[in-house]
């Protein structure tokens, strides 16, 4: 059995190492807890304190990469759903304002058209005006249920602008931790 003679870092006292396989040990003098580091033409000791407080510095330093990459990943899915939330958005303000006159133009017709109807006793205008009736009826249910797109499109929106700046909060109080 070959004994390996170890000095302490902490207080310089001599340790007796008698087992190879022994990789943690407390110095008996001033009970610092250590590391044996075994090289190939040495060995000498670490103190543990050392080594855990490099390991919880890492571990900070990790959290925040983690934060950071999560806002990374977060920002690329949102730019590609952005494209087609903004898409929709426009599109839907250029059809709106053209489907609001088309509306208006119906149901003006419509109104006429009724109004003939009941004044001359026309069937034909009669149903002509009910149709155009429809349409309009058409029309401001399409509203309705593209108002109820765009109301979920913008809570999309802020669910990403809150879950964004959770994600910066959190990575400024890891890097303040660290």
């Amino acid at each position: 059995m070959n004994v390996m003679s170890i000095l302490c870092q902490r207080c310089g006292a001599p340790l007796q190492i008698a087992d190879e396989s022994v990789r943690f040990v407390t110095c008996a003098h001033c009970g610092t807890p250590l590391e044996i580091v075994r090289e190939a033409t040495q060995a000498h000791s670490r103190i543990m304190e050392e080594i855990h407080a490099a390991t919880a510095e890492s571990a900070k330093t990790l959290k925040v990469i983690e934060l950071q990459n999560d806002l990374e990943r977060l920002d690329r899915e949102w730019s590609e759903r952005e494209v087609i939330i903004d898409g929709a958005l426009v599109g839907w303000e250029k059809d709106y304002n053209n489907s609001a006159l088309f509306a208006l133009a119906v149901g003006l017709g419509c109104v006429v058209l009724l109004a003939y109807a009941a004044f001359e006793r026309s069937f034909v205008s009669l149903i002509f005006g009910l149709l155009s009736g429809s349409l309009v009826y058409l029309v401001l249910r399409g509203f309705k249920k593209a108002a109820a797109d765009i109301r979920r499109l913008e809570t999309e929106v802020e669910e990403h602008d809150a879950r964004r700046q959770l994600l910066v909060r959190a990575i400024e109080e890891a890097k303040k931790a660290s």
